[in-house]
C-alpha cells in the first residue's frame, strides 16, 4: 500500500523542543564551599598576613630558698605572609547569537546568560580542583615542592599521534581534564616543556586513561606533569596553593618548618598507604590532639574510602542518623565530626583539615566581573562581538598547620 504516512509528510511536521538545557556533568564543589564558609576571610590589598605563636616561654621552673629564679624566657611570635593569586575567566559572544536568542521561543536559552552563567560555574569547578591540588601525585612534590600543587595529572606513556596515557584515571573520572581544555607540560613546576603547538585536549578515554590532543605536543613525554596553560613559570605556581601541599612539611607563608624553632609550622602526614583503616585514622586524630591540643574539624576523602568507612560502620557499630551539612549534604561522622566524600579529592587520600586553621582568604566572596568601566560587556573593536571577564584575588592560607593532617597512598577505587 502506498498511503500517506509520517515518513512521507516528515517535512511538514513541527519539531517541538522541551524547554531548558539539561546539564550532563558534575558541578559539585563541596570542599571549596567548606573553605569559603568563614565569615572573616575577606581581605584587602595584595597580601594576607597572619600572626602566629610558634613556641613557649622557657623561663619556668623551681628555685630553692635564696636560689636564683629561672632564666627569663619569651614567647616566639612570627608571621606568615601570603600573596593573593589572581584567577580569571573570559568569555565572548557574537551580536548575532545574542539577537537570535532574545526570547525563549527562539532558542533553548538566551545565549549571553547561558554563557555567562556557565563561565562562572566552570570557574568555581576548576577552583574546587585547585583547593586540593596535585601535590600528592607520585613524584610531584619531589619535582616541584609546594609548586606541585599546580599538577593535574602525570604522563605515563607517550603513545605517539598526540595521544598520551596517564598514570591514573582520576583526572578524567573527576572531570579535571576535559575536551577543549588547554594544558602545559612541566617537569619541575618552574618551566614548561617546549611545544610547537597549543596543547588543546581533543578527547579523553576513561577506560584506557588516554588523553589525545588536537596536535602532537612535541616536547611532552613520560613522567611529565600536566598543568593548566600559563599556570607555572619561573616564579612557580600562579594558581592557588591546594590543601594537599599545605598539609605537609613544605615551607609556606614564608616560614620553613625545617628552620630551628619553626617545627610546629607543619602538618602530620601518614604516607604508609595500604587499605583504609579506622585505627590508622584514629591514631592520626590522636597524634594531632597530642601535638596541637586541638582536633581537626572535618574529614574529607574520596567516595571510595567513604564507602569503605561506611562498610566498617555497618559491621562494627550501630549508628542512627547521618550528619547534615549546610546546603543539605548528608554525611557520616567520625569523633562527632563530619566525614564525607568529595568528587574532587585526590585518589587514595584522607584529609583531616582544621577549617579554622586553613581557609580561603580573598578580596571578594566570589568571582566578580572586570567592570571598572561600569560595563559587564565590552565591545571587541571592529567586530559584531562582545567579551566579558570574571576575576577573583585569593589564596588558601594557614593560620595553624599542626591542627590538620592527612593519610595518603591508600588503596582506593575512587568510587
Amino acid at each position: 500500500m502506498a498511503g500517506a504516512g509520517r515518513d512521507t509528510i516528515a517535512t511538514l511536521l513541527k519539531e517541538v523542543y522541551i524547554p531548558g538545557i539539561n546539564r550532563q556533568v558534575n558541578d559539585e564543589v563541596l570542599g571549596l564551599n567548606r573553605l569559603e564558609s568563614r565569615a572573616d576571610s575577606l581581605v584587602e590589598g595584595l597580601k594576607a598576613v597572619v600572626a602566629v605563636d610558634l613556641g613557649r616561654n622557657a623561663g619556668v621552673g623551681p628555685a630553692r630558698e635564696r636560689g636564683a629564679l629561672p632564666v627569663a624566657g619569651k614567647q616566639r611570635p612570627n608571621r606568615a605572609v601570603y600573596n593573593l593569586k589572581s584567577l580569571y575567566g573570559r568569555g565572548e559572544i557574537t551580536g548575532q547569537a545574542v539577537r537570535s536568542t532574545a526570547n525563549n521561543a527562539a532558542a533553548f536559552a538566551r545565549a549571553l546568560k547561558y554563557e555567562a552563567d556557565g563561565l562562572h560555574r566552570d570557574l568555581r569547578k576548576d577552583l574546587a580542583r585547585q583547593v586540593y591540588g596535585g601535590y600528592d601525585i607520585a613524584g610531584a612534590a619531589a619535582a616541584g615542592g609546594i609548586n606541585a600543587s599546580a599538577a593535574i595529572a602525570k604522563v605515563e606513556v607517550d603513545n605517539g599521534a598526540a595521544s598520551f596515557t596517564l598514570t591514573s584515571d582520576a583526572p578524567i573520572r573527576q572531570g579535571h581534564i576535559v575536551p577543549g581544555m588547554v594544558l602545559d607540560g612541566t617537569a619541575n613546576f618552574t618551566s614548561t616543556v617546549a611545544s610547537a603547538v597549543d596543547m588543546e585536549v581533543l578527547s579523553v578515554n576513561l577506560s584506557t586513561l588516554n588523553v589525545t590532543f588536537t596536535a602532537d605536543p612535541t616536547g611532552l613525554a613520560a613522567n611529565h606533569f600536566l598543568v593548566r596553560a600559563n599556570t607555572v613559570d619561573a616564579s612557580g605556581n600562579a594558581g592557588i596553593t591546594g590543601i594537599s601541599a599545605i598539609i605537609s612539611s613544605e615551607s609556606f607563608g614564608g616560614l620553613n618548618p625545617a628552620t630551628a624553632g619553626l617545627d610546629q609550622w607543619r602538618s602530620l602526614v601518614d604516607s604508609t598507604g595500604g587499605a583504609f583503616s579506622q585505627d590508622d585514622l584514629h591514631q592520626m586524630w590522636n597524634r594531632v590532639r597530642m601535638e596541637a591540643g586541638e582536633s581537626p574539624s572535618e574529614i574529607w576523602t574520596t567516595f571510595g574510602i567513604t564507602r569503605a568507612y561506611f562498610n566498617d560502620l555497618q559491621s562494627q557499630v550501630q549508628f542512627t542518623e547521618p550528619m547534615k551539612l549546610e546546603g543539605g549534604f548528608r554525611v557520616l561522622a567520625f569523633m562527632d565530626k563530619p566525614f564525607f566524600g568529595d568528587v574532587d579529592c585526590p585518589l587514595g587520600a584522607v584529609f583531616l583539615p582544621d577549617t579554622d586553621g586553613i581557609h580561603i582568604a580573598a578580596e571578594s566572596k566570589d568571582f566578580k566581573p572586570l567592570d571598572e568601566d561600569n560595563s559587564f560587556l565590552h565591545w571587541i573593536t571592529g567586530f559584531d562581538m562582545w567579551e566579558w571577564a570574571l576575576q577573583r584575588d585569593m589564596e588558601v592560607v594557614a593560620e595553624r598547620r599542626n591542627t590538620s593532617a592527612k593519610l595518603t597512598g591508600l588503596t582506593d577505587t575512587g568510587y
